[in-house]
């Protein structure tokens, strides 16, 4: 009976190590992350358009006359970029085919 009794034991040592690793296990596992859209479309200023190609053509004009700018290349590079995703490509295409030519 004493041998018996021991692997009883023993049996339940192991059973119970077991339970405690899996539910560690769950509890480490990766979390997951939700994105919510904007509630409110953000909007853009009514002039955005016609300042930020001005600024874009102010800043041409100083590289070709070898002015020290005011904006710096990452802030234009934004700007022109920020007109390509509201579908004005073209419109800064034109702008600065027509400044170029001159």
């Amino acid at each position: 009976r004493k041998l018996n009794d021991n692997n009883n034991i023993n049996t339940n040592i192991n059973m119970k190590t077991s339970s405690r690793s899996s539910s560690s296990r769950r509890k480490k596992g990766a979390k997951k992350m939700t994105i919510k859209k904007f509630r409110v479309q953000p909007k853009l200023s009514t002039t955005y358009e016609k300042d930020t190609i001005e600024k874009l053509m102010r800043a041409i004009s100083d590289i070709h006359y070898l002015r020290g700018g005011e904006y710096s290349y990452e802030e234009l590079y934004r700007s022109c970029q920020s007109l390509c995703t509201l579908n004005k490509g073209k419109l800064i295409y034109d702008k600065l085919y027509d400044l170029c030519d001159k």
